[in-house]
């Protein structure tokens, strides 16, 4: 049985070691920024809401 958890731990560290799980993670980290950031710049605007006029 630690046989296997040692391979398991060997596998998941050399999975880590990829560039492409590294750059994920900065991608991931930069658009969660700006999503976040932008949410809160638009919510102090305080714009007025869109109303919409039916012609009858």
């Amino acid at each position: 049985m630690s046989n296997k958890l040692k391979e398991l731990a060997v596998k998941i560290s050399e999975f880590l070691k990829k560039r492409e799980v590294i750059l994920f993670g900065i991608f991931f980290v930069i658009t969660s920024l700006s999503f976040g950031l932008g949410y809160l710049y638009a919510k102090d605007q305080g714009v007025a809401p869109i109303i919409i006029e039916k012609n009858c």
